[in-house]
Parts: C-alpha cells; sequence; structure tokens
C-alpha cells in the first residue's frame, strides 16, 4: 500500500508540474524564474509535506519548467539558436539536447511517463514558438542537428566553433551537471529517510540559481557568434564591422585542438581565475611577477619601436593582456578553437559585465554548498584592453605551437623575449618545445618561464627543472634569476577542503650566444 501510495503521489506531481508549465508558457508575464522555483519547492499544500511529492514536483517538474520558461523568455527573437538547450532529459541525466530521453528501466512504467511527458514538453514549446520544425531544419540551418555532422560553411574561419558546436559543448557540460544535481530527485528510500529535507530543498535550489545563471551567461555568448548564414548569405557582414582588438590567425595546415581538449567547464574556471575580482590574488602571485621579471630584463626605453614579446598557451588572454597593458607588444599562441572562440568574443565583442557560476560543477572538496555555487561577475576583457592597451592591437595565432614556430613554420621570426606560464609541461615531446623557443630568440633575447612540471603520461623526457636549466646553459643561456613562487591557481585557501597550490618556479634566462 505504502509502495502505490508513493507512486499515485509522484504522478500527480508530475501532473501539477505540468500544469505549471502549460502556465507559464501560455502566459509568462505571470511567472518569473524565482517565482516558478518557489511554486515547485512547496505549491499550496505547504512546504515539504510530503519527500515524494516535493522533491519528485521540484527535481522533475520543477527543474524542467523552470529550464524551459527560461529558455522561452531569453530566445524570443531568435529561437532558433537555443534549440540544443530545449529541456528533455538526458541519458545521463538533467536538461540536455531535444532529441534525448533519460532512461531508466527500459519498458517500465516510470520510464514510458518520462518519456511521454518529455516529449510533450518539446512539442509545447514547438507550438509556442509557431515552428514545427524547430527541431529539426532550424537546427540544420545554424551548423547541424538531429543527429547531422557539422561542417563549416565557406568563410567561417577553421578555428571558430560554430553555434551547433558550441550548443553541443554546453549540453554536455549541463548534462554532467544535471546528472549529479538530480541524483537527490532519485533517493533511495534509505537516503530518503537520513537526508534532511532542507539538505534536499536547498541543494536543488541553489543548482536552479546557477543553472539559469550560467545559461544566461552562454547565451549572451552564443548570441555573439555569427551563424552560418552571415558567411553564405552575407559574407561582406560576417565581420559585423567592429573594432578588432585581437586579430586572430589561422595558418592553413596547421592543426587545432580537438573538441576534448577543453570543455565549458575550464571557460568557466578560467574565466573566473583570470577575469573575476575573486581571484585577483592570481593577477598579483602570478602574471604581475612575471610583468616585474620582463621588466627587469627587457626595460622599455621609449625609444624605437616596442619589443615583441611572445606568449604561448595564452588561455584567455590574461598574461598576455597585462603585457600588451606595461607597454609591449605581444603576439599570443593558443591550441584550442574553444578557447580562441572565446577569447574573440571577450576581447572583440563583450563590453559588459557578466554574472556566472564557475564552480557548479564541481561538487567535491566543498565545506559548504556556498562553495561549489559561488556567483561572481566576469568584467570585460574588451572595456579593460580599450581602456589600458593605447589604441593598440594584439595579434593571436591558433594551433599547435611547434608547427607553428619552429624554424620553416608559417610565422617563424625573432622575438626580443618570450614569456611561458603554466606552459611548458604541456608538452608532447620536451625538447621540441626547448628548441622551438632557441629559434625563436636572437642573442640577447629573453625568455621568462613560471609554472610546474606537471607532465602528461605521454612525454618522453620528464626531466627536472635543475635538469632543463642544464640544458638551457649548454645552449648558450645565464639564468638571471630563479626562485620559487607559491600560488593558489583559483581559490585562496581556506575556502575549499582542497585548494590547487603550486610552489612554482620563476625564472629568467638571457641568451647569450648561439651554440
Amino acid at each position: 500500500r505504502l509502495r502505490c501510495k508513493r507512486t499515485t503521489t509522484r504522478l500527480a506531481s508530475r501532473r501539477t508540474g505540468a500544469l505549471a508549465l502549460v502556465t507559464a508558457l501560455a502566459c509568462p508575464a505571470l511567472f518569473t524564474p524565482p517565482a516558478l522555483a518557489l511554486l515547485h519547492l512547496g505549491g499550496p499544500a505547504g512546504l515539504w509535506t510530503s519527500r515524494a511529492t516535493s522533491r519528485a514536483s521540484y527535481g522533475r517538474a520543477g527543474l524542467r519548467g523552470l529550464a524551459v520558461f527560461s529558455l522561452h523568455a531569453t530566445s524570443a527573437k531568435d529561437p532558433s539558436r537555443d534549440e540544443a538547450c530545449l529541456p528533455s532529459e538526458g541519458k545521463e541525466g538533467g536538461v540536455v539536447g531535444a532529441n534525448s530521453t533519460r532512461v531508466n528501466a527500459p519498458g517500465s512504467a516510470a520510464s514510458d511517463q518520462q518519456q511521454g511527458l518529455t516529449r510533450w514538453v518539446i512539442d509545447s514549446i514547438t507550438k509556442r514558438f509557431g515552428a514545427a520544425d524547430t527541431m529539426g531544419s532550424k537546427a540544420k540551418k545554424n551548423g547541424g542537428g538531429g543527429g547531422q555532422k557539422s561542417t563549416q560553411p565557406a568563410g567561417r574561419p577553421a578555428w571558430q566553433l560554430s553555434p551547433f558546436m558550441l550548443r553541443k559543448t554546453y549540453n554536455s557540460y549541463c548534462s554532467a551537471v544535471d546528472t549529479e544535481a538530480l541524483r537527490l530527485n532519485e533517493l533511495t528510500p534509505r537516503e530518503e529517510k537520513m537526508l534532511p529535507p532542507s539538505v534536499v530543498a536547498n541543494r536543488l535550489q541553489l543548482a536552479l540559481v546557477a543553472r539559469e545563471t550560467n545559461l544566461h551567461f552562454f547565451t549572451q555568448f552564443l548570441e555573439a557568434i555569427p551563424t552560418d548564414e552571415s558567411f553564405t548569405v552575407k559574407p561582406a557582414e560576417a565581420a559585423d564591422g567592429e573594432d578588432k582588438l585581437v586579430e586572430i590567425l589561422h595558418p592553413d595546415g596547421i592543426a587545432l585542438g580537438t573538441q576534448n581538449y577543453a570543455s565549458m567547464g575550464s571557460i568557466f574556471l578560467h574565466l573566473f581565475r583570470d577575469w573575476s575580482l575573486y581571484c585577483d590574488h592570481v593577477t598579483d602571485t602570478v602574471y604581475l611577477r612575471v610583468v616585474e621579471s620582463l621588466q627587469k630584463a627587457l626595460p622599455l626605453d621609449g625609444k624605437g619601436s616596442l619589443p615583441k614579446v611572445l606568449v604561448p598557451g595564452a588561455g584567455l588572454g590574461k598574461l598576455a593582456h597585462e603585457i600588451m597593458s606595461a607597454g609591449y607588444q605581444v603576439e599570443s599562441n593558443e591550441f584550442s578553437p574553444l578557447f580562441v572562440t572565446a577569447t574573440d568574443w571577450a576581447f572583440n565583442k563583450l563590453e559588459k559585465e557578466l554574472a556566472v557560476y564557475p564552480l557548479a560543477h564541481i561538487f567535491s572538496e566543498n565545506n559548504e554548498p556556498k562553495d561549489q555555487y559561488t556567483r561572481t561577475t566576469i568584467r570585460s576583457p574588451r572595456l579593460e584592453a580599450q581602456r589600458r592597451w593605447g589604441g593598440r592591437t594584439m595579434r593571436m595565432t591558433v594551433g599547435d605551437f611547434v608547427s607553428l614556430y619552429k624554424t620553416g613554420g608559417p610565422v617563424h621570426q625573432q622575438f626580443d623575449a618570450i614569456v611561458t606560464c603554466f606552459f611548458i609541461d604541456t608538452c608532447d615531446d620536451l625538447l621540441d618545445y626547448i628548441q622551438t623557443l632557441d629559434q625563436l630568440l636572437a642573442p640577447g633575447g629573453v625568455w621568462v618561464n613560471l609554472g610546474p612540471l606537471n607532465y602528461k603520461n605521454n612525454v618522453r623526457l620528464k626531466l627536472a627543472w635543475s635538469e632543463i636549466e642544464q640544458v638551457f646553459e649548454q645552449m648558450g643561456y645565464e639564468f638571471t634569476q630563479s626562485e620559487r613562487v607559491h600560488t593558489a591557481y583559483h581559490l585562496k585557501p581556506g575556502i575549499k577542503l582542497y585548494t590547487e597550490q603550486y610552489d612554482a618556479v620563476l625564472t629568467t634566462a638571457i641568451k647569450r650566444k648561439t651554440p
């Protein structure tokens, strides 16, 4: 009897959630996201009167309804951009792609009910947008959809991710996050008995707010990416005529990082570390220490052209930005198309601050739930650069560092200095990196390095730092600085139960002669 009662209660809660969703779709002005969250949290019968009812309603109908409402509110101008984020439950959980369905036991009543409700939600949104092919042709117009292979249209740079690929990347992130968050909606009888209702309610509410905020952030990113039509229909307007601060170059035939090289979670973490006030300690203890070492070894004299500095492994451009702001002319290099696409948006298009929950996907080492659901504001790199670069622009090359810059490479040239920060240990072959760095510096050239030696498993020679110094000394370099720098590379110590920290080496070497 208890099992029957629980099943009946859960079915009733789903109908309640569906009814609220219909109301939100029909008259969105009556509902704000907080109102929807409160509706599904408590309801008229009182807060948490039944664990089975409230958890089923909040977790399944509440999360689904809130995400649907947000997408309806944010994509009214161009709903075809967001079809990959339309809510349905993916096989790994959460609100993911429109063509996937969470699988319980195949053929079970719960599975059939979930699939039916998911399909009903999609159909409702399709009718609301007034387009029967929202899931199909519109997706293809933006570069893919329906399981179709995505291809770059003529005119789109090879390094730039299409809206389709960006949505795919973000949906993968959402799927992983929602899988963890929605486990609180699928508690075993023992878990339901042992977990206080307030724990579940608080965690799910935090997850909802973080998801809505990150979705808004991602929507701003997505809307700035040119659609395929901007290249195939109006190629002359593809660049939108914007004033570019970062010019991006990808020579033909140079390998790019794969989609597995970076994720939306890593983008959030880099934005958090480099462009939020929350992590200014990283700028102080890492980036500005590097700039200080560069200024001592290669001071600006105000005569002639500005010294040229190369920054490989540039990520989202924070270190390159600080060196540009100090008065040097910088060329940066990045391997990942996702990071370059984000850098292009941040420096060339983003002109306002945006809120984000950058740690929402990290479920481990949290002392308090708020440690995971930390809200921060991302500053505009474009506005910072306009204020500090003195009207100059920076070039960013895209692709494999060695292939681009080795002798005979398409962008090989002489630099006055090379700055490597948390880069040397990203190599596949350490000696390839060392040889390429040497080929880019003439006698008198400066190499500044800061970072650890956390090699990948496939690196053949995993030299200690003292051994690397000996290699450079044999090549004619003199080390004028060598010290250890302690840094917390993301959060400050004392917030989470574990914080990524390094006792990295900070060195400066001058090339005295060619061996």
